[in-house]
């Protein structure tokens, strides 16, 4: 009897450990005040992490879409998320247009964000700030 109790309450720990382990990503839920920065920068942004530290989701519901394979996490602390972002796309003439972006959040301030966005051609910067709100996957 003792070992089947035993061998049941060993189950169920293990069960809790690897939904522990299946649940150790987070994701952020960021406002930011772009009301300067003439479209140029998004005023939400979705942004999840797995438990490898990978970004698997970078959204804006009011930015073009975001092609996961040009973003890079540059820095994953516990000091920073930092990504990284270039994206190259066309002027309505058909000129290219290059766009750097790098989004830090800062969770040891209160989840602080930092949107900065510069163009590679010319001296325009975006430089927002904001709040996000961390959610456990």
């Amino acid at each position: 009897m003792f070992q089947k109790i035993f061998l049941t309450s060993l189950t169920i720990a293990t069960i809790s450990l690897f939904s522990l382990g299946a649940n150790a990503g987070e994701s952020y839920n960021c406002e930011l005040d772009a009301s300067k920065s003439n479209g140029w920068v998004p005023s939400t942004i979705q942004i999840s992490f797995n438990d490898d530290k990978e970004l698997t989701k970078l959204y804006s519901a009011d930015y073009s879409p975001y092609d996961m394979d040009l973003a890079k996490v540059l820095r994953y602390t516990k000091d920073f998320r930092e990504i990284k972002y270039i994206e190259q796309s066309k002027t309505s003439t058909g000129a290219k247009l290059k766009t750097m972006h790098t989004i830090t959040i800062m969770p040891k301030l209160d989840n602080k964000i930092i949107y900065d966005m510069k163009f590679s051609a010319y001296s325009n910067r975006y430089n927002v700030r904001g709040k996000c709100e961390k959610n456990f996957n």
